[in-house]
């Protein structure tokens, strides 16, 4: 069905009023998925799923839906299919009604239906010229790597708790219990303002830069096991206990492949994109108005 569905407009109507319907019985009730045997053979794509008056809903309609979907949403789908016809159907019905009142006709449809052909016309354009074309060996991203390798280092990283009172005599007084081996969790489950209580202050792993310097001067100084002293800061005054501290990292080839690929395959992109665009310009006659510019609004 070659209709307004098919493009963005359609898409995202369509997706508005599946997502709401399904989020809001998703806790209701389970998806019971009303179907016969597994078919054979795959359905061909111009098989009728539903009709609507005149025009035909198919198989191609609704899996071109499909891939215009964010994955996340993409098993809503699968799971809620009679749903997603239904609001097809839905679609299509209020396409025609909007065909009966000459809408294709009407000066806002048509500047939209404009832009939004120059849009896709424009992505195609980038698809063929510029993603198509562009490509990254496995040896290009092999030998990046082993120019770069610093690149990819883990940072020096440490794993701290703390637990963190309004007042300094508060925060004395949890210190010297800390100080006696009480069980530092527990001091914290009982006395911390920090939502980080519910783990025992235990904040997790970080890196320099992650927390305000007065907390990180006092954290990279220590030792695993070290308890410090009251450390204040604007939030309030803090005890903190360092539980384990890791030095640089080095990460092996197989875990930064895809991020190198992707870094290497974007810059060759951008690099593609800036040539035709210095091409596009050296072929053509551009005239700039600037003061025309400066009284923009």
């Amino acid at each position: 069905m070659k209709r307004v569905i098919s493009i963005g407009v359609g898409v995202a109507f369509v997706m508005g009023c599946f997502v709401c319907t399904v989020l809001s019985q998703e806790k209701k009730e389970a998806a019971v998925e009303k179907s016969a045997a597994p078919a054979a053979q795959p359905l061909e794509p111009g098989v009728t799923v539903a009709t609507v008056n005149d025009a035909k809903i198919t198989v191609k309609d609704f899996q071109e839906l499909l891939k215009r979907v964010p994955p996340n949403y993409q098993s809503f789908i699968k799971g809620q299919k009679t749903r997603v016809v239904n609001d097809m159907i839905t679609q299509e019905l209020l396409f025609q009604e909007a065909m009966k009142m000459k809408l294709g006709d009407d000066k806002t449809v048509l500047e939209a239906l404009e832009n939004l052909k120059k849009q896709i016309m424009v992505q195609r354009l980038l698809q063929i010229e510029v993603s198509d074309k562009v490509t990254v060996s496995d040896k290009e991203i092999k030998d990046y790597y082993d120019a770069h390798k610093e690149e990819f280092n883990l940072p020096e990283r440490v794993r701290a708790a703390h637990i963190l009172v309004k007042t300094e005599d508060e925060a004395k007084k949890i210190l010297d219990r800390a100080k006696k081996n009480e069980d530092f969790a527990k001091l914290a489950q009982e006395a911390s303002i920090d939502p980080s209580k519910v783990n025992g202050g235990d904040l997790g792993y970080f890196e320099k830069g992650r927390m305000i310097p007065e907390f990180e001067t006092a954290v990279f100084s220590m030792n695993p096991g070290e308890i410090s002293g009251v450390v204040k800061t604007q939030f309030g005054f803090h005890i903190i206990k360092l539980i384990d501290k890791k030095g640089v990292e080095s990460r092996k080839f197989e875990e930064v492949e895809p991020e190198i690929k992707a870094k290497l395959l974007q810059e060759k992109q951008a690099a593609a994109f800036n040539k035709m665009i210095e091409k596009l310009r050296n072929q053509s006659k551009i005239s700039v108005d600037e003061k025309t510019i400066e009284r923009l609004e």
